[in-house]
């Protein structure tokens, strides 16, 4: 079934000016093209607004006034997802109105005429838009393009009312030209080729939503100078100036104009026909939103149960489920006038936009499973229908000894000596079979230690290290030990010395971080022995991010840490290991917590346990990790999870994170340290403090949570007595054992975690 009958484009969108009366028709012509068509293409969008408030508005504007200066407003997955106007947000819009950066067309003439609004005894019309390259194919629903700020009056062709036959089938369409079409800019200049929807979406604008996880993103600035950055180099709008450069260029400029767009103001003129209709009036903002949403669930209700699975296969019974407890009798199009519906639009709209919020949240995530299908299949040298087949079992005409092989190399690249050649193993080889599919088939979420619920969202993590402080600093911050190929800094133990042409694409794009302050201060001791022997390694307290995940015990950050993401630090003993305990220790934990919190404040009045980093911008206090867990198996998923999770860090679309201004090597950091060129982690009277406590406390140090470091570390958490603090580690410890954190887990992080032990540091 083609989408042209069952489109899930985007509503028409509010615009506030209005306009006067009416004008001649021509005859319909063929149903898309016409025989005299230019080069280049023409887009369709209906509406229920007449042309004439089209027209005093300048042509169709993107929702909200100074949505330019709202980075949210430029994310695609957003304007789909939060419903016309926005009305699917939890958020009130009357103190914080929705500003969207897109107003949505149809690349298929069939598609729009799916949108008749004779259900409120009000025309709707039809208009003809040449296209031009600010409007972008965002692959959310076929036909569908978001016009990237909005739509000029000059560039609508021609419009016409749509009459519908019996069934809502659109019967005929009485055209009339639009005497302000610039014709010859869009048909005759050496730019009407360049009349087309752009199917190449640009860098940060197509970054997938979460109205929780992005919520801070979701404000209006009130400066306007976009090229202000955060000190790093790094642009503080970068979607804006995504944007603004897409949007740039002679071409550009002369199809489209400025951006943001400056809408022409008509004079009046008579022959513009304006409303139409029983009770014909300028349509209301409420009335726009109730039809788009109205239209748009009716459209979703009259899918069948088979159209469904085809449609939506990994996300059929969700959507079904939804459907099914669909109010209808509230969110059905009405068949009433308008003023009968006045009673029922406050409880409808909110009811409704919901519903539609919820669906369209399925769509996308179709969506996002459908490229990671396809970047599956393409990995696996298989087709779309294979992929299905293998997932679903039926392994018959498979080759799978050559699916796998496929499937790691593109996490590995090819082995030492490798020719290339697929083997000899035969097609349909069960473990071969049942391999590749436990490679190609989505992971669902484990949970965590003792069988307890995945863990919530960290705010906090720790992060151990052989740099210090004032090294990191410098650095900007901690990249991954990476090797394309392997270098002075990082060599890979086991590993072939390659050509130093050779690019070996590695795995090690993230750096693990830890839950738990033990294992954390093993990694800073392991490291700080092996690069800089004789000199103490450093524990980091870390705000998270959504480029940070956790699964279990494991936790990792991918792409590195900012250095404007640590709290603070503290310092560990040279050689430090996990300490031994017996069974009782471990069930009197909550007493060791106590004993110590009272030890350190009376150890440490006026300071802490960590050494605040004054360098912290609190931007990232309302952050914390991901509960989205990639597909380790592909090597694209790190880059295409960093597109929709690295926005908080400077994510610039590729590894690494940022580039530092100076490379330090554990030669280079020994080098420094003995000649005391690099200022320690601390003052030498408080690294006595700080050793003398680890010691005295070495249970309670091993297993404390990053959930209570801000407490830690002065000026950063609220102050709380030793008992509370030591009731909430003993609550986040619960079922942890120190020989847990000692061996290696298995959880969904596993496969990058066990990559990155492959590196070590020279």
């Amino acid at each position: 079934m083609r989408w042209a009958n069952i489109a899930l484009s985007t509503a028409p969108l509010w615009l506030s000016w209005l306009g006067l009366c009416n004008g001649g028709v021509l005859p319909d012509s063929s149903p898309t093209r016409r025989q005299d068509d230019p080069p280049g293409e023409f887009v369709w969008r209906a509406d229920t607004r007449s042309p004439q408030e089209i027209r005093a508005a300048g042509g169709f504007r993107p929702w909200g006034e100074n949505w330019h200066r709202n980075e949210a407003a430029f994310l695609m997955d957003r304007h789909y997802h939060a419903g016309p106007g926005g009305c699917g947000l939890s958020r009130d819009l009357s103190t914080r109105p929705f500003q969207s950066a897109y107003v949505s067309l149809a690349r298929e003439r069939a598609t729009s005429e799916t949108y008749t609004h004779e259900h409120r005894n009000r025309n709707t019309w039809l208009f003809e838009i040449r296209a031009t390259p600010n409007m972008i194919n965002p692959g959310l629903a076929e036909s569908e393009v978001l016009a990237l700020g909005g739509v000029h009056w000059r560039q609508i062709r021609r419009f016409g009312l749509m009459s519908t036959a019996e069934g809502g089938r659109v019967a005929q369409i009485q055209w009339i030209d639009n005497p302000e079409y610039a014709r010859d800019l869009y048909e005759n200049s050496e730019y009407a080729a360049r009349c087309v929807v752009d199917n190449d979406v640009p860098p940060d604008l197509d970054d997938d939503w979460s109205e929780d996880e992005m919520d801070s993103l979701d404000v209006t600035r009130e400066d306007t100078d976009s090229d202000e950055s955060d000190g790093e180099g790094n642009d503080l709008y970068p979607r804006y100036r995504s944007a603004a450069t897409h949007v740039s260029g002679p071409a550009m400029q002369a199809l489209f104009g400025r951006f943001p767009p400056t809408f022409t103001q008509y004079p009046p003129r008579d022959d513009i026909p304006g409303p139409s209709g029983v009770g014909a009036a300028a349509s209301s903002e409420e009335d726009v939103i109730r039809d788009a949403v109205m239209r748009d669930l009716e459209r979703f209700a009259d899918l069948t149960p088979e159209q469904i699975r085809q449609l939506y296969p990994d996300y059929d019974e969700m959507l079904q489920e939804l459907l099914d407890n669909l109010d209808r009798d509230t969110c059905s199009p009405p068949k009433r006038p308008r003023t009968q519906l006045r009673a029922r639009a406050g409880q409808s709209k909110d009811i409704c936009c919901q519903s539609l919020y919820k669906i369209r949240g399925l769509v996308i995530d179709q969506t996002r499973q459908n490229r990671k299908n396809s970047a599956t299949a393409k990995s696996a040298g298989i087709s779309l229908d294979e992929l299905k087949r293998l997932r679903a079992g039926q392994f018959d005409g498979l080759n799978c000894a050559a699916i796998v092989k496929k499937l790691e190399e593109g996490v590995f690249g090819p082995k030492d000596g490798d020719d290339g050649s697929t083997g000899a193993s035969p097609a349909g080889n069960q473990q071969d079979c049942k391999r590749a599919r436990k490679m190609v088939t989505p992971k669902t979420r484990s949970k965590g230690p003792k069988g307890k619920a995945p863990p919530a969202p960290a705010k906090v993590v720790f992060y151990g290290d052989f740099l210090w402080p004032a090294e990191a600093k410098t650095a900007g911050g901690f990249l991954p030990p990476r090797t394309r190929p392997p270098g002075p800094t990082y060599e890979v133990e086991g590993g072939p010395t390659p050509d130093p042409a050779t690019v070996v694409d590695w795995p090690s794009e993230v750096l693990q971080t830890r839950l738990i302050f033990g294992p954390a201060a093993k990694d800073a001791a392991g490291k700080a022995s092996h690069a800089t022997d004789g000199f103490h390694g450093v524990v980091y307290a870390v705000h998270a991010t959504p480029n940070m995940l956790v699964s279990g015990l494991d936790s990792i950050a991918v792409g590195g840490i900012r250095w404007s993401q640590v709290l603070g630090w503290v310092q560990v003993p040279l050689n430090y290991t996990l300490p031994e305990h017996d069974a009782q220790q471990r069930a009197n934990i909550q007493q060791h917590f106590e004993k110590a919190f009272k030890a350190k404040n009376d150890l440490f009045p006026g300071s802490n346990l960590f050494q605040k980093n004054d360098d912290y911008e609190h931007k990232f206090d309302e952050l914390a990790s991901t509960s989205e867990i990639p597909d380790f198996d592909l090597p694209q998923s790190l880059e295409e999870f960093m597109d929709r999770n690295g926005q908080a860090v400077g994510w610039r679309g590729g590894f690494p994170l940022f580039n530092p201004p100076e490379r330090v090597t554990g030669e280079s950091s020994t080098a420094a340290k003995a000649a005391k060129a690099v200022a320690p982690p601390h003052e030498p009277g408080f690294w006595e403090k700080v050793g003398h406590f680890m010691e005295s406390h070495i249970l309670a140090i091993a297993l404390l949570p990053a959930v209570v470091v801000a407490n830690l570390i002065p000026g950063v958490g609220e102050l709380a007595d030793a008992a509370e603090v030591a009731a909430l580690s003993t609550e986040a410890v619960e079922g942890i054992e120190l020989t847990e954190l000692s061996s290696e887990g298995a959880s969904e992080l596993t496969p990058l975690l066990r990559s990155v032990a492959k590196l070590k540091i020279d």
